[in-house]
């Protein structure tokens, strides 16, 4: 967000601080907080002011404490926390990540005031959004929230009790900004799916030498490289598509554990069979287990009302082009080093070596996620 646009997002905070009766009083008697919320494109800025003296019990000090400017400013992780637990923000009923982003002490008359931010990061435009307030209702049932929504430049006033702990608003997205959305999120799923590129990467490994050990030379390797990718192509859109419609439907869990499966055998072939025969096929057959993975994420994220098919085929394409760029970036490294070392070291020191990490990151996440278990803790899952 560039800085005019957050310098006016303060000083209407600020206003409507001013503009509003004053209430900063314990949170048992009745407390009040101020919000700004910025909606953009794909995230959402909420913004608060709570007096000081409603802070002493969310930062454990006792229900009678007043807290100094030190004391918050020590307890800011502790505050942003629970700011962060108990706001959310729902685009099509899914939740936003919420990320803290810091903490103004503003002077009031009298004190001061803590004016904590957390940003909201949601996978697709923002349409149909639900803003949820659950601050201090479970220490002052009379707790309210004076908020000003900014909505494409249209300031809405909206008030959060404990009774309207909600607010909606809808916009209007347009087909065409679905199908940049969700093609943007096809690229980006492929280059953070870390097993789809370990899967491709150990059928890449092969690419390099024949089963003398000789290079394959240019136009053998982009022939096998070509055959295998069009395969994993052709297979994963079939079943992304069919999945995403509800034509297919399998557990999430099978469907991941089949996929680190797939990563496991190609690196076992790699490492026992001297060249591999019809890859594509094999390419073909644990592509369509791929395909369901890569529907998996249009469940998480949903499908849009609007320019739905294009939106889907806009995702395929997406990945299509990560895929692409990993293959594009991949095989003239391997075509080299093939080229440069196939007698002496690219059998032992990348073909072998590599299927062995490949191996050990499927088998690690298939225990992961057919036992429900935190091998890698999350990091390449």
């Amino acid at each position: 967000m560039d800085l005019p646009l957050l310098a006016a997002r303060r000083h209407a905070l600020t206003a409507l601080a001013a503009l509003l009766p004053p209430a900063w009083a314990s949170a048992h008697s009745g407390s009040v907080s101020y919000a700004s919320v910025q909606l953009g494109e794909r995230e959402v800025v909420w913004e608060l002011q709570i007096a000081a003296a409603d802070l002493a019990e969310p930062l454990g000090l006792g229900r009678d404490a007043a807290p100094t400017r030190e004391q918050v400013r020590r307890a800011e992780a502790r505050l942003l926390d629970y700011v962060g637990r108990r706001l959310a923000v729902l685009n099509h009923g899914r939740e936003c990540r919420a990320h803290p982003e810091g903490l103004r002490l503003i002077d009031k008359t009298g004190g001061f005031a803590a004016a904590p931010r957390v940003r909201f990061a949601c996978e697709r435009r923002l349409e149909d959004v639900e803003l949820r307030y659950r601050l201090f209702f479970d220490l002052d049932a009379r707790h309210q929230s004076f908020a000003r929504v900014d909505v494409e430049g249209t300031l809405v006033q909206h008030v959060f009790t404990r009774e309207a702990s909600g607010y909606r608003v809808a916009r209007e997205v347009g087909a065409w900004d679905n199908v940049r959305d969700y093609g943007a999120l096809g690229v980006e799923h492929i280059f953070t799916g870390y097993d789809h590129i370990c899967f491709l990467l150990a059928l890449l490994l092969v690419a390099g030498i024949d089963a003398r050990g000789d290079p394959r030379g240019l136009k053998r390797g982009l022939g096998y490289t070509l055959a295998i990718v069009t395969a994993f192509t052709v297979a994963h859109s079939l079943t992304l598509v069919a999945a995403a419609l509800g034509v297919l439907r399998l557990p999430g869990r099978l469907v991941e554990s089949a996929i680190a499966l797939s990563i496991v055998y190609v690196g076992a072939e790699n490492l026992v069979v001297r060249e591999p025969r019809r890859r594509w096929l094999l390419a073909f057959g644990f592509g369509l287990v791929h395909g369901l993975g890569f529907a998996g994420v249009l469940t998480d994220i949903g499908l849009p009302r609007r320019g739905l098919l294009a939106s889907l085929v806009s995702f395929n394409v997406g990945v299509e082009l990560g895929q692409a760029a990993i293959v594009a970036g991949v095989f003239p490294v391997l075509h080299q080093l093939a080229r440069r070392g196939a007698r002496r070291w690219y059998r032992p020191a990348v073909l072998l070596a590599g299927s062995a990490v490949v191996l050990l990151f499927g088998v690690l996440w298939f225990v992961e996620r057919a036992f429900a278990l935190s091998l890698l803790g999350g990091a390449l899952g």
